[in-house]
């Protein structure tokens, strides 16, 4: 997972630095997208950040804060409290939030798609079909390879699935 990760930014280098890039790069984890929003602010502050778009597109439409706040059935409670506070799933919604709010052209998701919170992978399922960047799912459960369409899972054992044929890729060919 490591070494795919470190390719795709390109910067493999064994047993050197990290792998965290500037605002304005063009490929994103959803795990880095968490881990930079600062934690001592609330949701709302954190998407104020010129690192997020204030209308990103879901299901062929733009979409504000607001309307995402509400299909996400993110209360103004949680919306205000600052990030490091939120637990379960409020958590993964702000989270998600966050994700979809991104500027980014490829996604690596590698912790949404484990989420407990139905109306989280809900959303996030819709997002995707419209999604017209790449998204490479790490060690995604077996049904997102099945779900998304247009995007490559990669598995535990390594093995690329892309979702939109019946052809495995193996890791070596990435």
């Amino acid at each position: 997972e490591e070494l795919v990760w470190r390719l795709l930014l390109g910067k493999l280098k064994p047993k050197a630095g990290g792998w965290s890039g500037g605002g304005r790069q063009a490929l994103q984890g959803d795990a880095d997208i968490w881990d930079r929003a600062a934690r001592q602010n609330s949701l709302e502050e954190n998407l104020r950040s010129r690192l997020f778009t204030d209308r990103p597109w879901l299901e062929g439409r733009r979409r504000d804060h607001l309307q995402l706040f509400h299909l996400l059935g993110l209360s103004v409670q949680e919306r205000k409290t600052p990030l490091g506070m939120l637990r379960g799933v409020a958590k993964s919604r702000a989270w998600l939030c966050l994700v979809l709010c991104a500027r980014f052209r490829v996604l690596v998701v590698r912790g949404l798609s484990h989420s407990d919170d139905a109306q989280t992978q809900d959303l996030l399922r819709r997002w995707l079909k419209t999604f017209s960047g790449g998204v490479l799912f790490l060690n995604a459960p077996v049904s997102w390879r099945t779900d998304c369409v247009h995007h490559l899972v990669l598995d535990s054992s390594g093995t690329t699935h892309s979702v939109n044929s019946s052809v495995s890729v193996p890791p070596h060919a990435l």
